[in-house]
Parts: C-alpha cells; structure tokens; sequence
C-alpha cells in the first residue's frame, strides 16, 4: 500500500509495481501462488463485490463433489498473504476486495492471458456447485432429472452464468438440451419468469421457441400458466427481437388439448388474457379435449377478472357445454363464485337451467358444495347466496330431478347446508315430498346425513298426517 502511494499515477508505473507483485506470487511455492490465482481470479471476474463466505466456498469446490466440504475452506490469512498484498478484507462488511481501483483495471488488461482457462474454471464450479445434493430438491422439486447446467442457470436466471456456459463451453444442442419431461432451458426460464434468460435463449439461432416437452406445453404456455406476462408478450409477440422467427404458435394445444389462453383464464391471469385475446390467431373460444373452454375453466376456479373478459367477447359462446354437458354457469355454481353465477345467470344468451349428462342443472350444483368447504360455514352462505341467485331466475325449476331423481332440496339435505334448505323452502312451489328414484325424500337425506337441524326444519314443512304417514324410505307413505 505503501508503495502504491509513492507511485506516480501514471499506468506504466502501476503496471510495473503489479507486475512485481504476480511475479512474487508466482514464485510461491505451488500450492500457494495456485491459490492466490483462483482468488484474483474470483474477485476480478466478479459482477458484485464477494463477502469472506462466498469466496471460501467458491475455492472449496472441486470438479465432481457432491457437496460442499467445510475442512477445505482457506483461512483468510493465508489468503491475504499468498496474494502479495493486492487483497484486502473489510472488517465491517466482511468483503474480500482488491486493495485500489486501479488493480481491477490492471486485471481487467491482463487476466485472459494470466489465467486463459479462467472464465471456463469460474463456469464447472459454479455448476458443480449447482448441482451439490441440498440444491437438487429446490431446483427440481418437479422430480425432474436430467437437467443439465443450462437448464438450471435459466430457471435461476443466472444471466452471465448462462452466456458462459453457451459461449465457453459451446457444443452442439446445448442450448435446447432435453430434460427427462422433454423441457428446454428455455421452458424452464419462461415457467420462472426469468425474463433475462428467457431473451438470452430466444435470441439464439439454435433455440427453437415452440418446442413442445412430451406433454406438449411449450416456454409459452408455461409462462401463461403461471402468469409471467412480459414473457408471454416476448414470446407471442412479434417484436423487432421475433420479426424473423415466426415459429411461436400462441395458441398450441396441450395433451389435455389447453391452450396458453385457457391456462392463463383458470389461474387469474388478467394482463395474459387480455395480450392473447388481443390477437388474431388465438381462439378465446377454444375447447380443449373434454370440451372445456377459457371461460368454463375461468368460471370453474372463481376468477372473476378473467371470466368477465371472456363473456364480454362477442367470439366467446357463455352458454357452450363440455364434453359432460356442463356449461360455465353450471361450474360456478358449484364452486359457489357467486360473482361469476350473477354474471351469467343475468345474460338472455345463458339457459340457467340447463341439465348436464347426470341431468343437474347449476341449481342442483349450488345445493351443494365441493367436498373440502363441507363444514365451512362461509361457504355455506355463500351458497345460500348463489342458490337464491338462481332461482330469481322464472326458468329455473327448483324441483328439477336429475338422473337419480334427485332434487335440489334433497341434495341440499343431504350436504347438511341449512341456508340452503331455508333458501328452498322460501319457494312457494318446492315439493318437500318428492322422491328420489330409490323412493327417499329429503328428509330421509336429511336424517341419513345427521343433519339434525335440517330435520327439524324439512319437518314443520311436512303436515301433520303426511308425517305421521312417513317412513322415510318407502315408495308408499
């Protein structure tokens, strides 16, 4: 330091005090001056100031461990000392950097011809590092395998990491390397978010942006599914970037026969559905291979946003039924979106009593509800809420039978939802005595469930002489 400060400023002199300062260290013994390589070469090479960790565990790795090894971490004070008095150690931050401005330039003139192999040496230990056993489940916690370097510094989006591995060590098919699914770098990065990645992969003329993985999603549907927007513009639009690679379908099928759009509708992803919907070669009115559409799936899963984006589309049939008869209006109401139910049951074009294959119409979905909100009691209400909705409806017919012969109301009985059975009986004309293709009426559904509340009630609805008369199970009272 001592003798920097009595240097001229001038870059011959600095060069000459530097070059005497490799020239000792490389008069160390073997061991030590390969050290004092490694670490100038990790601090130069550096995009970010490295702390006294992050440098041990970077010259800990050795090509072909498994993980990392602390008996192999240096001691800072050989570390200082090997390196001749370039490196220093900030007590504060514990950062390990080059003791002057001046000696990172000094580097930055002479460390591809110090050290040739070191960009090649910086890329297998951060790799090795990458794939060291802790990593394995948070990198491929999809149970993927085979997923090379590439693969795992796209979806970490690890920017320079990447553009070494693909420069430094170029081989054929690198880039578009196949993982056990048959997923690209590139499908991992878009899947991520990894933007940066994501633009370094597609520039590249070995890339192929619409490779299908074996269950045919692409790196678009993969970045519509979970809602990575920017990489869905990047990908489905044709920029400056894409002018001359007209080969992204933004709206390929699936194995389930979903496109980007129907994955994007059924997760919420407003900004997604908008940029497809937008385009001229996206069908938002798609259905996929049990004949579901965007809008089916938005309204099955409550999203609200997506679903009022679809229905407002003069392309978009709100009333199309799947491949089981079901429509969207039928699907909301048995996941109680309430929102989604008073959006469609309010349109001319939607039959609000339409019956699926089982012969149940939205009302006998909305009697009850999805298995895991049983015993919830908001959702109970809710579907009070979305039951009354529907039946303010004149063609809904509350004592509609489906296949089994089963009511609303009886359906209701048997879920043990009592806003339910209050909403039904509010109706002048339910039929309390109805009876299912077995010969059971609600109250017998209502006993067989232990819905004692629901008893009570369905019972000061049934007169006195047809409750004597009642056995519960019969065909004949």
């Amino acid at each position: 330091r001592s003798t920097l400060k009595r240097l001229s400023s001038g870059e011959e002199a600095l060069d000459k005090a530097y070059d005497d300062a490799i020239k000792r260290i490389e008069a160390q013994q073997e061991g030590c001056s390969e050290l004092a390589k490694r670490v100038l070469t990790w601090i130069s090479y550096a995009e970010r100031p490295l702390t006294i960790e992050e440098l041990r565990h970077a010259l800990s790795v050795n090509p072909g461990d498994t993980d990392l090894d602390r008996d192999n971490f240096e001691d800072m004070e050989d570390i200082v000392s090997f390196c001749a008095g370039l490196v220093t150690v900030d007590d504060k931050s514990n950062i390990v950097r080059l003791i002057h401005y001046t000696t990172q330039e000094y580097f930055l003139r002479i460390r591809q011809g110090w050290n040739p192999t070191a960009q090649q040496d910086i890329t297998i230990t951060c790799l090795t590092y990458l794939s060291f056993d802790p990593f394995k489940t948070a990198i491929s916690n999809d149970n993927t395998t085979n997923a090379t370097g590439v693969h795992i510094t796209a979806k970490l989006g690890l920017k320079y990491l990447l553009e070494m591995i693909l420069t430094e060590l170029d081989e054929v098919g690198r880039a578009e390397a196949k993982d056990f699914n048959g997923r690209t770098p590139l499908s991992w990065a878009a899947q991520h978010g990894q933007v940066a990645t994501v633009k370094i992969l597609v520039e590249r003329n070995d890339v192929n942006a619409d490779l299908r993985d074996n269950k045919g999603q692409t790196p678009l549907s993969w970045a519509a599914r979970h809602g990575h927007a920017a990489i869905v513009q990047l990908l489905a639009e044709r920029d400056d970037l894409l002018a001359e690679r007209d080969d992204v379908d933004a709206d390929s099928k699936d194995y389930l026969g979903q496109t980007p759009l129907s994955w994007a509708a059924r997760n919420g992803h407003v900004a997604i559905v908008k940029l497809l919907t937008e385009r001229n070669d996206v069908d938002a009115d798609s259905k996929d291979n049990d004949g579901r559409t965007p809008l089916s799936w938005a309204a099955e899963y409550d999203e609200k946003e997506t679903a009022a984006l679809l229905a407002g589309r003069d392309d978009v049939n709100a009333d199309s039924k799947d491949n089981g008869g079901r429509t969207p209006l039928s699907w909301a109401a048995q996941n109680s979106a309430r929102e989604i139910v008073t959006l469609l049951a309010g349109r001319d074009d939607v039959n609000a009593d339409s019956k699926d294959n089982d012969g149940r119409t939205p009302l006998s979905w909305a009697a009850e509800c999805q298995s895991w909100l049983k015993k919830s009691w908001v959702a109970s209400l809710s579907q009070g809420t979305t039951a009354k909705r529907l039946m303010e409806r004149e063609d809904v017919e509350v004592n509609s039978k489906d296949n089994k012969g089963l009511t609303p109301l009886m359906r209701a009985a048997n879920h043990g939802f009592i806003v339910n059975i209050e909403a039904f009986l509010e109706k002048e004309n339910v039929d309390v005595n109805l009876r299912d293709n077995d010969g059971h009426t609600a109250l017998w559904w209502a006993e067989q469930s232990l819905n004692y509340r629901g008893v009570e009630i369905l019972k000061s609805k049934i007169s006195l002489i047809e409750r004597d008369e009642y056995d519960g199970s019969t065909k004949n009272p």
